[in-house]
């Protein structure tokens, strides 16, 4: 996520970039909605199942019919 824009990026499926319209705040959830990409950040505690590691956030990106579904942390 970059200020003029949002890029998704999957080993199976060409890079996705898309225009970043900012997001709408609510409580302790933020979403950025654009033309064929839906990113969901919500506080709250996530594990990557794959690490001991711990995230601030819960991920989603709806990108068509597909759901993706990850952790996040600030950079």
């Amino acid at each position: 996520m970059r200020a003029a824009g949002l890029e998704l990026s999957r080993p199976d499926t060409a890079d996705l970039t898309v225009a970043n319209p900012g997001p709408k705040v609510d409580g302790g959830k933020a979403v950025w909605s654009a033309p064929g990409l839906i990113l969901t950040l919500t506080q709250g505690d996530c594990s990557d199942g794959m690490s001991d590691r711990t995230y601030p956030y819960v991920a989603e990106a709806v990108v068509g019919d597909t759901v993706l579904k990850g952790c996040a942390t600030p950079l």
